[in-house]
């Protein structure tokens, strides 16, 4: 600079300035320095072409000015310097006005050593003036400005003193630091620029830190580089690129924070890179893109923030290691006021970049528009939130943050809003919202729930998703019309392309309701590893014209031999491998042992998901013939238009899949639909489908159920949905967890059994003799089939596909599943002749082209109508179509709009799973497979307990938990099941395929399929003629006929009209009744009364017990033995204070005359002995119905009762072990050790008198008997008296259960009745119906007790059949037949009953109402005397002596016993009712009704009973044989 300029203005003290002057305002458009126009140039820095310089030439004038001021430097005149402050300090007013100056003015305060003379000057003459006067220095400047919003800095301080230059503090020197270097000087004079300290930088303008040996503390350091940082360098807030790098650099020093204090060494090279990536991951820019670093001062920045961090050099790389004892340094060690300034200002510019940068929703839902919409910076803030600072690439954009990071965008708003009105701004529309939205649209179709998601702030409005429907409809027209055809635009050319065609729909069930819709859906998929080119579209949703909300249009209007796969040994390594796995206790080697994991680690190719799309819908069911072949002819448009040249796929379920080929089939031969042209596949999904119910019909009632439920896997409930197939993949993962334990019990039982014998060898001979063993096997084979198949869909195998599904066939044909029987075997031909008939198609097929994957992961195929329902669940789902059936607008909309809104959803899950690992299955995690294992474990473990089904060595089928036999039939149909099928199958394909002697749609033969099927109650066939005899009209003719005959009338009643009475049968069985009601008269007899709550002895029925108290908590039959039954009876006896306990069971004989009732109630089912281990039936009831069970179970509860000792209360108990009786040992009997194996006294209603009377003889005088049995109320009363005179003083009856149970005094019931009456009863409730005696029809209980006090002389004879007879008197006869009459009629003077049948015919409807003959009332009577009296009459005695039963009403049939109904025949052997003859002249023709009845015609005949027949010399014949009485019946 010249003499001149510094002569001019040279800087000195100077007077006051003038007032006329201070009042002045600055011309900006001057130099500010001199005010005067010149013609000298004038400098602005604003219009520095160096962005980053445009500050600094006002900050260094406005540091120097602010020094000058602090000294009470008086400027030169013309600089107004009090003008040059407006109030925000001297830098933002020169900046704000675009400060200028002369180049020769403003050298002066440019001249550094001129200004830092200047300064020493006047520094020296302030500590002058300090020591004249002995004032201390000012601790803090003066500040004189009009209007400052800050201190303007401080004067010069003595640097070389021990003074921190930064924060003006004194401290020793051990803890300041010298600055020696120039880079520092140059680091904090750029750190003073960012942060704009004007004292610093006056500091700094004097001169450099060197030469001023300033100090400072290395905190004060870092926290003016921290600061600066966080500044934008052009004084006007944060800049987002600089935050990115702060917050790279942030994230980096907490990772090298959490490495020093693990002690671990730090590659200098590598947290370079980590922070480069980092900051790229921020910018979202790559890493080539960015500035270089600088290495050696990005070592220096890390030093600054951890003092205690040493760099050493090894070899050819530094490496940081932590070297200091003491705590690291906190990075974020700052003042709260400034953090908070900090942040601030960081969200205020963060706001400012978002409101700058718009986005629009565009219709694009990618992952990389959601990044793109979203600023880097919020991403990495949120990302900090989230998971903490970390660097590393996986944390970079996450899904969730991404979330958040638009859920932020769409609540931002420039003001706070007013009140509770939500409004979003379109501009900061983001993807996200707009999903939760529409996903909530197309699963609920509910307004009010997306305007509460809205009024949340977590979703758009339900407004604005009516926009994006309204645009979507638009959208697809305006494609639709540029193409020319109905074509998503997403979908690729030149790519494989398959259709798949659906039903869809809403209450199903009816067809006519207005709530109903039955639609159609069509999907298309392109598959295959090829990719194919996108088609260039003109229109896309940014620039569809939106012309308001309009109806939308629609669209579209209506118009061989089987190979027999052996499936153990293609799955022989996975089954090996989960044996394996099973022994490996601490699981640690490989644990891929579910089915898919451990297959897709063998499947690696690589996969190219499938392009899919839903088109919009149709209103017209699938099942029209119109629409289908509107859908086929769709179908084959796009894949020409597409894929030119490819014959066209379509995929359809099992009805539709027929319509089309009847379609087709009605086609011409060359038509574009014919079989060579257009292919119609079976949905493999449905296909797998139906062979899982058949799975589930072969496993039924075989105990899969009960073992899974004992495992724990799941509930009885849920086995039982997955033998329905209620869920697909719940049903498969159930079956292979299945198919791995059988396998590993199949080898467990072959090292256990083989001797000296292969594999294949044991498994022949066991199959062959062991039906169990074919069952377990056979079931086996089942699951591998379907895992084959299911394996041919997931790895895309075609050969594989062909040959499982044909060894499906025949299981369909076997387990009467027709329509797949039917139509699978056409579509299995059609796929074996593909080769030759489209060789193009199967060899796309062969490269696995038949199936779909949506993503890259191993064994991820799917069969395309599976790929169809998961597209089409959003429409099928509650909310799609649902609500829109009354609206056709709305319903029109969703038709169109609603695939396109399934295929941007889906878009968008398919989006959000990027960066996930996509290749391997999604099995493949430790917990699945530690699951996987401990759910096999477990099964295993529960079939063990059962048994392990290939080691039951049994000639019979049985069921694993209830160990129940199947029949003969079940066995049989096992054992032919597979060859059954197979043949059903080949004759279908010879007979109805190959040739045509048969039509396809003829009927298929049903097989019987259950396996289990067991012993069920067989009712006799009821007989047509017998239903004949028994009607009123027929019987009506045929007693008109008795006049044909001359017959007498009287005569005619003396014989029933069949072999069996109707008034005491039923078909031929004991007619039952009500005996229980027999109880009500006898409660009216004594008032009732509290039962005691103490007695000596209980006696139970053992039947009962069993009947009342079915299994609830246990599964074996050992738990119910010791916890339920037991459990209950000596609760029952500690609760009544009882010493002893008697538990008599029933007894069961074959030829007893208790088997026919026993059959009329059931045969039931039977099962394998050995109950202790044995699991409970399923069916309580139906187990007990089979005698032999009932005898098992029965001996097997004894002997736990047996072996019953009590410490406590030695509990006495007495009971029948297998036809002895027992006790445990602290009873004392005399009835120990005696037989009880008497076919008469199987029933335990008798010997519970008994055991009552051994207690009596014991010394117990008040007992209890629990029963539900009124015969045991009965003999309980009848014999009080004899057991009162032997000591007994009460007798209780504790009858019936639950709610229903009563209390009777016997004792007191006896007394009311007299001994007479009391003892007679046993015969009166024999003569009126028991179980071994028949019920009279519509005379029961409480008629007949009336009926007994009207007639008290009868009592005479019920006690006389109360007590053994060697034979029942006529006098007895005669009081037993008058009370029957008096039953019948009460007013009859009649003392012959057939005389009251005569009578009593007239006026009843059905003979059952008249009274049984005189001879087949003497059956009953007999029958009765000897229950009565030969049976209960000896119930006390503990060896009784009963007569035969057949000389008391009975007959033997075989090994059986059998009612004798009648001695007489009945009267329809001689008196048959015949159809009149059509004879001329001779009745000689053989099937001449009156030659076959042996009767002479009547003038109905056609001869008019005039003709000459050979019927009387046969007749006559016939009486010499069979001779008759005076009244033309037999004798």
């Amino acid at each position: 600079m010249g003499s001149k300029g510094r002569g001019r203005h040279r800087l000195s003290l100077a007077g006051p300035v003038s007032l006329s002057e201070e009042t002045l305002e600055v011309d900006w458009a001057k130099c500010i320095v001199c005010q005067s126009d010149s013609a000298e140039k004038l400098e602005c820095p604003a219009d520095n072409p160096i962005v980053s310089r445009r500050s600094t030439g006002y900050m260094t004038f406005a540091a120097k000015l602010n020094t000058l001021h602090n000294f009470n430097y008086l400027m030169p005149s013309k600089l107004r310097v009090q003008k040059l402050d407006n109030g925000t300090g001297y830098e933002n007013t020169l900046s704000s006005n675009n400060a200028k100056w002369h180049k020769s003015c403003i050298s002066a305060y440019r001249d550094v050593p001129r200004f830092q003379a200047l300064l020493r000057r006047l520094q020296e003459e302030q500590e002058k003036v300090a020591d004249a006067t002995d004032e201390p220095l000012p601790a803090e400047p003066r500040t004189e400005s009009i209007r400052q919003t800050r201190s303007a800095g401080v004067g010069p301080l003595h640097l070389k003193s021990n003074i921190c230059f930064l924060c003006k503090s004194a401290d020793t020197a051990d803890n300041l630091h010298l600055c020696s270097t120039k880079e520092v000087h140059e680091n904090i004079r750029e750190s003073a620029k960012q942060v704009g300290d004007t004292d610093l930088l006056a500091i700094l303008a004097t001169a450099d830190v060197i030469a001023l040996e300033a100090k400072y503390h290395l905190k004060c350091l870092t926290k003016l580089y921290n600061k600066a940082r966080r500044m934008s360098k052009k004084g006007h807030g944060p800049n987002i690129d600089v935050m990115c790098e702060g917050i790279a650099f942030s994230d980096l020093a907490a990772y090298i924070h959490r490495k020093a204090e693990e002690g671990k060494v730090m590659k200098l090279a590598q947290l370079v890179t980590m922070y480069q990536e980092r900051l790229a991951q921020l910018l979202g820019v790559k890493v080539e893109e960015l500035p270089y670093v600088h290495s050696t001062r990005f070592k220096e920045r890390i030093q600054s923030q951890f003092p205690s961090i040493r760099a050493d050099k090894e070899g050819r790389d530094i490496v940081l290691r932590h070297v200091s004892t003491s705590v690291l340094h906190n990075i974020h060690d700052e003042d709260q006021d400034e953090d908070a300034l900090a942040v601030q200002r960081f969200f205020k510019s963060l706001r400012k970049t978002i409101f700058d940068s718009p986005t629009k929703f565009d219709g694009d839902m990618s992952r990389n528009r959601q990044k793109e919409c979203v600023p880097s910076a919020l991403v990495a803030v949120i990302n900090l939130l989230m998971y903490g600072c970390t660097v590393t690439p996986d944390n970079a954009a996450t899904q969730p943050s991404l979330s958040v990071a638009q859920l932020v965008m769409l609540n931002l708003h420039k003001k706070a809003p007013q009140g509770d009105l939500v409004r979003n701004a379109r501009d900061l529309e983001a993807p996200f919202p707009l999903f939760l939205a529409l996903s909530t649209y197309g699963r609920s179709r509910s307004r009010k729930a997306i305007d509460e998601m809205h009024r949340f702030g977590v979703s758009v409005s339900a407004d604005r998703i009516m926009e994006v429907t309204s645009d979507l409809c638009h959208l697809v027209t305006e494609r639709a019309d540029e193409e020319g055809i109905l074509c998503p635009s997403h979908l690729q050319a030149g790519r494989f392309t398959i259709g798949a065609y659906d039903n869809i729909d809403h209450n199903p069930t009816s067809r006519t309701a207005k709530g109903s819709f039955h639609g159609t859906s069509i999907s298309i998929f392109q598959t295959g590893n090829e990719a194919g080119s996108e088609r260039t579209l003109q229109t896309s949703y940014q620039n569809v014209a939106m012309k308001g909300r309009r109806s939308v249009p629609l669209l579209l209007k209506t118009m061989p031999k089987l190979s027999g796969l052996n499936v153990m040994s293609l799955e022989a390594d996975w089954l090996h491998h989960v044996r394996e796995r099973l022994d490996d206790v601490d699981h640690t080697e490989d644990l891929n042992v579910s089915w898919a994991a451990f297959h897709a680690t063998k499947h690696l190719d690589a996969i190219l998901p499938a392009t899919n799309a839903l088109l919009p819908l149709f209103e017209t069911s699938s099942e029209d013939e119109e629409m289908m072949y509107h859908g086929m002819r769709l179908v084959r448009d796009l894949v020409n238009h597409l894929n030119k040249g490819q014959v066209p796929v379509l995929c359809v379920d099992q009805p539709l899949y027929k319509l089309a080929r009847l379609i087709q089939w009605n086609s011409p031969s060359d038509g574009p639909l014919a079989e060579n042209n257009f292919f119609v596949l079976l949905g493999p999904f449905h296909i797998e489908k139906a062979f899982l119910s058949v799975i589930g019909q072969f496993a039924e009632n075989s105990g899969w159920k009960t073992v899974m439920r004992s495992s724990g896997i799941m509930t009885e409930s849920a086995a039982e949905s997955i033998l329905k197939v209620y869920n697909v993949t719940k049903s498969r993962a159930a079956f292979q967890v299945t198919a791995a334990v059988l396998h590993s019990l199949l080898m467990d039982a072959y090292e256990t059994t083989a001797e000296n014998q292969t594999l294949e060898q044991w498994v022949t001979d066991s199959v062959m003799k062991y039906p169990t063993f074919r069952f377990w096997l056979t079931f086996l084979e089942l699951i591998l089939l379907l895992l084959q198949f299911v394996k041919s869909l997931r790895q895309s195998t075609f050969p594989l596909y062909v040959e499982s599904f044909g060894e499906m066939i025949p299981w369909f044909f076997y387990f009467n599943h027709t329509h797949y029987a039917r139509w699978g075997t056409v579509h299995y031909m059609e796929l074996m002749e593909l080769p030759v008939k489209i060789p193009s198609l199967y060899a796309e097929f062969l490269k696995g082209k038949f199936t779909v994957h949506k993503s890259t992961r191993a064994m991820s195929g799917l069969g395309v109508d599976q790929a169809h329902e998961q597209n089409n669940r959003i429409v099928k789902e509650e909310g799609g179509a649902i609500g829109l059936t009354q609206n056709p607008t709305a319903l029109r909309r969703w038709m169109v709009a609603g695939p396109e809104v399934t295929n941007l959803l889906q878009y968008f899950r398919d989006e959000a799973d990027d960066g996930e690992d996509l290749l391997s299955h999604h099995e493949q995690y430790r917990a699945f497979q530690l699951d996987f294992l401990s759910k096999c474990s477990n099964l295993k473990e529960s079939f063990s307990t059962f048994s392990n089904p290939f080691l039951e060595r049994l000639e019979n089928l049985l069921a694993l938990d209830t160990r129940l036999f199947s029949t003969k039939e079940g066995q049989d149909a096992l054992v032919k099941a597979e060859q059954t099928g197979r043949a059903l199958m080949h004759n279908f394909i010879d007979h109805r395929l190959c040739s045509s002697p048969k039509s396809l749609f003829d009927r298929i033969p049903k097989t019987k399929c259950h396996f289990f099927s067991t012993e069920s109650l067989k009712k006799p066939a009821v007989d047509k003629v017998l239903e004949m005899k028994t009607d009123m009209q027929l019987f009506a003719k045929l007693y008109l006929n008795t006049k044909t005959l001359n017959l007498d009338r009287d005569e005619f009643f003396r014989y029933e009209n069949q072999p069996f009475p109707p008034s005491l049968s039923v078909n031929g069985r004991l007619r039952g009744g009500e005996k229980h009601l027999l109880l009500h008269k006898l409660m009216q007899l004594a008032p009732k009364a509290a039962a005691p709550t103490s007695f000596d002895g209980i006696v139970f029925d053992g039947a009962a017990v069993v009947n009342y108290l079915p299994p609830r908590s246990s599964h074996t039959f050992q738990q119910y033995a010791e916890e339920e039954v037991l459990g209950y009876i000596t609760s029952q006896a500690s609760l009544l204070h009882a010493g002893r306990v008697d538990v008599v069971w029933d007894q069961y004989f074959e030829g007893s005359t208790k088997a026919s009732t026993r059959e009329e109630r059931g045969v039931g089912i039977r099962r394998q002995k050995s109950l202790a281990t044995a699991s409970l039936p399923s069916n309580w009831q139906a187990f007990l119905r089979h005698s032999k069970n009932k005898e098992e179970l029965f001996s097997f509860l004894a002997s736990i009762l047996v072996s019953y000792n009590s410490s406590d209360t030695r509990l006495k108990v007495l009971t029948n072990v297998a036809g002895v009786i027992r006790g445990n040992a602290s009873v004392v009997s005399c009835l120990l050790g005696t037989s009880c194996a008497c076919a008469a006294m199987e029933e335990a209603d008798g010997r519970i008198i008994l055991h009552v009377f051994d207690m009596v003889k014991a010394g117990l005088r008040d007992v209890l008997i629990r029963t539900v049995d009124t015969d045991v109320v009965v003999l309980a009363v009848s014999y009080y008296h004899q057991l009162q005179n032997q000591g007994l003083v009460t007798l209780w009856i504790n009858f019936g259960t639950g709610a229903n149970v009563k209390h009777f005094a016997a004792h007191e019931l006896a007394q009311a009745l007299g001994e007479e009456k009391a003892v007679a009863l046993r015969g009166f409730h024999a003569f009126t119906g028991c179980d071994e005696v028949s019920f009279m029809a519509a005379r029961g209980k409480k008629k007949a007790w009336n009926s007994w006090n009207s007639f008290p002389d009868v009592t005479k004879a019920f006690r006389s059949i109360s007590h053994p007879l060697q034979e029942v008197p006529d006098n007895i006869f005669g009081l037993l037949e008058k009370f029957t009459i008096r039953l019948y009629d009460s007013k009859s003077k009649a003392t012959d009953v057939n005389t009251v049948r005569k009578d009593l015919y007239d006026g009843v409807k059905t003979l059952s109402m008249i009274p049984p003959s005189k001879d087949s009332l003497r059956q009953h009577i007999l029958r009765a005397a000897y229950q009565g009296g030969q049976i209960w009459g000896q119930a006390h005695l503990p060896e009784p002596t009963p007569a035969d039963p057949t000389k008391w009403g009975w007959k033997k049939n075989g090994d059986t016993l059998q009612p004798m109904w009648s001695t007489l025949p009945d009267v329809w052997e001689k008196c048959q009712l015949k159809k009149k003859c059509h004879c001329k002249k001779m009745c000689t023709v053989s099937r001449c009704p009156c030659r076959i009845t042996c009767t002479p015609c009547k003038v109905d005949c056609r001869c008019k009973g005039n003709c000459v027949d050979t019927s009387t010399s046969q007749l006559e014949e016939q009486e010499v044989d069979d001779p008759l009485d005076e009244n033309g019946f037999p004798q």
